[in-house]
């Protein structure tokens, strides 16, 4: 018996029972994404670079974690097709940067800098004309893929989804307080530097409100949408409107009330940067969550509650009254102005560019440099233009157009999976729910903006899209499983 017992003991612990080790990834992680807004949105050099080693820290942690590697490559068998794409996207970058390359491959740039100034830079040249740049934006693209794969490695239990998403909307909200007692103490600093930009906005710890503005959209759908899980078996009752209101309200100022106040506070702060782009994708965003969140099955037919409908016109009426009038005022400025169309321009020369590198790009990160040779009188405003207002389109700048569709290709790929796992989830609709609804919000506003191209906000969008694709797949029964199904069954 004896001999038994030392047998047993000597047993190696399976490590799906250890939490230690679970735990030191899992809490860094939650950590990098609750103070990724702090530094001025990680848009800086340093906070950056910091936002980057402890993503990869955090990876090669995971990679420490049995059952996360069993899991990592479950998920590289499902998903193999966007991360090959990622794969050759990333080698392209490289070759962009590299010097090895044909002259003949490399950037006029080169060529008429070194004439101009004649310096000998044939060694130098290469497809990129901002090396420095590239790797840059190399770094980038790679930390948001890995925080969005780390998401997508822990999220696999749905108390672990929970525990991300849940830490993400409490410290949005703690970034939406912050703001809001700064915009009505003043409205003169972030942290502690005295504000230069955006003066009449808030912008909480970002200097460009319509980033903030993103990111408040992202937390206002997680926020959202657990309200909205809580309430919809009240929603679906069968009694009368008044008997459902009069439960529905009693329930949420008895039993969600700090979410109510986080919601509220999250609403006020995105009303108050008087984004409109920001605004108005935030409100498509939560009006495709609601619109599926409420979704439901009757006489075999898909029905939406009203509901729906009436909580999206309130949180419109809500976000222009709490605006204090900015939003309306801007909106109308689009008309009345004269600085409306210097965006459109600028789209017009960006195109210009895209059409004379088309095929090879000038080098990712490389905007702001060949921007300066294209500009024309058409852009009159006085200010740096470093970013082209449009995230597709910069991408096709500085990939080419072939790299450039390869990557949309990889997202939308992953976009579509989330979108699917809404139809195949019988239950615990609310994470893939939560990423499409993130992906149309980030995707609309890049449209016109560059909050993707903010660490901060596009580390939030990753998390979030990883916790969305590792909840949207549904469990399947019977002997007959796919690999990957069997890999994730001994995970849960």
């Amino acid at each position: 018996m004896n001999d038994t017992k030392m047998r047993y003991s000597a047993q190696p612990k399976d490590p799906r029972t250890s939490t230690v080790p679970f735990k030191l990834v899992l809490f860094p992680y939650l950590a990098l994404l609750c103070f990724a807004p702090l530094p001025l949105a990680s848009n800086r050099p340093f906070s950056e670079a910091l936002l980057a080693l402890g993503a990869g820290l955090i990876l090669l942690t995971s990679l420490a974690y049995p059952a996360l590697r069993a899991r990592a490559r479950a998920q590289l068998y499902r998903y193999k097709v966007p991360f090959a794409l990622f794969g050759v996207v990333c080698l392209w970058v490289l070759f962009q940067w590299s010097t090895w390359t044909p002259q003949t491959l490399h950037h006029p740039i080169w060529r008429f800098t070194a004439e101009t100034l004649a310096l000998p830079l044939e060694s130098r040249s290469r497809v990129s004309i901002n090396p420095d740049g590239t790797l840059r934006g190399l770094m980038h693209i790679l930390t948001y893929w890995a925080m969005g794969w780390i998401g997508l490695l822990l999220a696999g239990r749905q108390r672990t989804a929970d525990i991300i998403l849940k830490t993400l909307v409490v410290a949005g909200a703690f970034y939406a307080l912050y703001g809001i007692l700064v915009y009505f103490s003043g409205n003169g600093t972030i942290l502690m530097y005295e504000k230069w930009a955006y003066k009449e906005s808030l912008s909480s710890t970002f200097v460009n409100r319509n980033s903030y503005a993103t990111y408040a959209g992202l937390i206002l759908l997680m926020s959202v949408g657990y309200i909205c899980q809580k309430i919809k078996p009240i929603t679906r009752a069968s009694q009368a409107f008044s008997i459902k209101l009069t439960a529905l309200l009693e329930f949420l100022f008895q039993h969600q009330l700090w979410s109510l106040i986080g919601v509220l506070l999250v609403l006020t702060a995105l009303a108050l940067t008087a984004s409109r782009g920001g605004t108005l994708a935030g409100m498509v965003g939560l009006s495709v969550l609601i619109l599926f969140m409420f979704q439901h099955k009757r006489n075999g037919k898909q029905k939406t509650n009203w509901i729906a409908l009436f909580s999206v016109l309130g949180a419109a009426a809500l976000l222009f009254a709490l605006s204090a009038g900015q939003l309306s005022t801007r909106v109308e400025a689009i008309v009345h102005t004269d600085a409306g169309p210097t965006r459109w321009d600028a789209y017009l020369i960006i195109s210009k560019i895209i059409l004379d590198n088309p095929l090879l790009g000038v080098g990712l990160g490389g905007f702001e440099d060949i921007f300066q040779y294209y500009r024309d009188t058409t852009i009159s405003m006085p200010f740096l233009w470093d970013k082209a207002h449009n995230t597709y389109l910069e991408l096709l700048l500085e990939l080419g157009i072939p790299a450039a569709l390869l990557y949309f290709t990889a997202i939308a790929l992953f976009v579509g999976s989330a979108f699917r796992g809404i139809g195949e989830r019988r239950s615990g609709k609310l994470y893939p729910i939560i990423g499409f609804s993130a992906a149309i919000l980030v995707g609309l506003h890049s449209l016109v903006d560059f909050s993707l191209q903010i660490p901060a906000v596009s580390v939030t969008f990753a998390a979030m899209l990883g916790v969305a694709l590792a909840q949207s797949s549904r469990k399947k029964k019977g002997k007959r499983q796919s690999k990957v199904s069997l890999v994730e069954q001994s995970l849960r």
